[in-house]
């Protein structure tokens, strides 16, 4: 029987899939923080500015939202410390689902397609 990952894992994975794009896009990531309660996920650095980005996953057909309260704080911390604040909205979806409820079901170890188109600032 196949394992359905936990909210924690999928978030993680979400984490991953960002953390692969800034690397690939010449940020140095200098921290992060995988408690969805906390805010960024991942600093990293760019041409010397300080970036906080928060990331949220969700599987199909959703895609991770940013809640205003989690922006309004993202947005406070990047102020004292001189950063500019990013969201990464992660959406996955089980490349081995026939049928969108199959789609929607993120099995462990399974392939996943991935949507994700970048980042955006919101500070």
């Amino acid at each position: 029987m196949a394992e359905i990952m936990t909210k924690a894992e999928i978030h993680d994975f979400g984490i991953e899939v960002v953390v692969g794009y800034l690397q690939g896009e010449g940020y140095e990531i200098v921290g992060g923080n995988a408690d969805l309660s906390m805010n960024p996920q991942i600093v990293a650095k760019k041409e010397g500015q300080l970036q906080f980005i928060v990331v949220r996953t969700d599987c199909y057909p959703a895609k991770g939202i940013l809640d205003a309260s989690s922006k309004a704080l993202c947005i406070k911390h990047a102020l004292g410390a001189d950063a500019v604040c990013y969201f990464a909205s992660v959406g996955i979806a089980n490349a081995s689902g026939a049928d969108d409820a199959e789609m929607s079901l993120p099995v462990k170890g399974a392939g996943f397609h991935i949507s994700f188109s970048g980042l955006e600032r919101f500070s």
